[in-house]
């Protein structure tokens, strides 16, 4: 069937009235606004633990709050409730570049790692062909989000996007994440690509802990210099805003932040991973679908309380020799490098103390169900070599709120308005269908008259 380059451009101009119509419905169907208010009534788990401060309240689906340094879980909100990442994916990838890449390795930029991405997501227009660091790239991957040179990381670690995604669950596991999965380097939505509040302090916390990611994720500008591979000359700015100096501006501006990662989609909304240092605290915020810019206010909130409301200690202060009497550790001693976090007006005796191995392990009874990590030691027994300090993590007794998966989308509301876009959508397109064939009709019509026309024409010049 041949269509008229007009009818082409009518057809082409009547599809994207359609998409646009389409998108402003769907986006009128959700009011983000009213689901993040919602969300501010949700259950705080960790207030519901015994003698523990009250944590404030947000609009986010998902907030932790951890100690960097024993992994204490100092707040919880539907910590275990799985959730799209969006970019805070790339805190895992950087850290998986990092464990297995020279930092001066060329990083070459193929077709799919550059034309693959969603057009119009973030990225640092890198072509095809060319190549820089892996220190540039990393750069470009924590300050500019930029999705195609994940993609390249990706490539250039593991040969594929896909065998890298599998690198990055392995580490996930060996961080002791639960509900965890990722399959690409960037964040683009997935149904299948998430993870989970708890999940994702875990991995930032063993990203803060190497002390060149660390100091990348708080830089505030970078230069890209323009080299042989790649033509070039740009500044990289970090889109962090509670980073102070960060020069998208001051107003989310937080005296404490040292660094982060930014994120969002769509679907996933607003995410967020900060990093905070107050005197000798090290605290991690996560927060998993929020409202923009709540993301920041909710994270400074979350760090007041924590700063204001725990305090860390050597684990060998808290514990007494009697204790490790008990215990069976007659004669051992314990290694100065363990630490415990816990509410400030704690006391020594509010603590439980168990032994996990060669690790002595400081835990406290949160609920009747629920026994959360405050901290842990190795344990030196005559001459044997000091145990390493294992991540502390929040032991939970499964419940059904943990095997819980990704909520539904949209309301009743939202349904009917879907349907209703539906049923117009298939309206216009029958319509369209009517439309193009009166076109091809009636310029096949027209193509018979001129036939016609140029017939008569003929007979006319050999009758003469």
């Amino acid at each position: 069937m041949l269509i008229s380059k007009k009818t082409r451009v009518r057809i082409a101009c009547g599809l994207c009235s359609m998409l646009f119509l389409g998108s402003s419905l769907m986006t009128q169907a959700v009011d983000y606004a009213a689901e993040a208010e919602n969300r501010k009534y949700m259950e705080i788990q960790s207030d519901d633990w015994k003698n523990w401060p009250a944590g404030p309240s947000n609009g986010a689906e998902g907030a932790i709050l951890m100690d960097a340094d024993t992994g204490a879980v100092l707040y919880a909100k539907n910590i275990d409730t799985k959730e799209y990442p969006a970019s805070i994916t790339k805190v895992m990838t950087a850290l998986v570049v990092m464990e297995n890449c020279d930092m001066e390795e060329q990083v070459t930029f193929s077709h799919e790692a550059v034309y693959s991405i969603e057009r119009g997501s973030s990225n640092v227009g890198m072509d095809e062909g060319q190549s820089m660091t892996v220190r540039e790239s990393l750069y470009c991957l924590l300050l500019a989000s930029a999705n195609e040179v994940a993609n390249a990381l990706a490539e250039h670690v593991a040969g594929s996007v896909d065998a890298f995604a599998d690198m990055m669950n392995a580490k996930a596991a060996e961080l002791g994440c639960t509900n965890t999965n990722f399959v690409n380097p960037h964040g683009l939505h997935d149904d299948n690509h998430y993870t989970t509040a708890h999940d994702m302090a875990l991995i930032s916390r063993a990203f803060y802990e190497n002390e060149t990611l660390r100091e990348m994720a708080g830089t505030i500008s970078y230069d890209i210099i323009a080299s042989a591979n790649q033509p070039d000359s740009f500044q990289l700015m970090n889109h962090h805003r509670m980073l102070p100096g960060c020069m998208y501006g001051s107003r989310y501006n937080y005296e404490y932040a040292v660094g982060g990662k930014t994120g969002y989609t769509v679907i996933a909304r607003e995410t967020l991973v900060t990093f905070a240092k107050k005197d000798d605290m090290n605290l991690i915020c996560v927060i998993m679908k929020e409202e923009p810019h709540a993301q920041y206010t909710d994270s400074e909130d979350l760090f007041e309380y924590g700063f204001n409301n725990f305090k860390t200690m050597k684990l060998s202060d808290a514990v007494e020799t009697g204790t490790l009497n008990e215990l069976g550790l007659n004669g051992a001693t314990l290694t100065e490098d363990g630490y415990i976090t816990m509410p400030a007006k704690f006391e020594a005796s509010d603590l439980e103390f168990q032994v996990d191995g060669t690790s002595l392990v400081c835990a406290y009874k949160a609920t009747e169900d629920q026994t959360i990590v405050l901290g842990s030691t190795g344990v030196e027994i005559a001459k044997q070599e000091t145990v390493e300090v294992p991540a502390a993590e929040t032991v939970e007794t499964e419940t059904e709120e943990n095997k819980k998966e990704i909520p539904a989308e949209g309301s009743l509301l939202q349904n009917i308005v879907k349907t209703v876009f539906l049923i117009l959508m298939l309206a216009l397109i029958g319509a369209l269908v009517v439309y193009v064939k009166h076109q091809v009709k009636r310029d096949k019509e027209q193509a018979e008259k001129r036939r016609a026309v140029l017939e008569r024409m003929r007979k006319r010049r050999e009758e003469d």
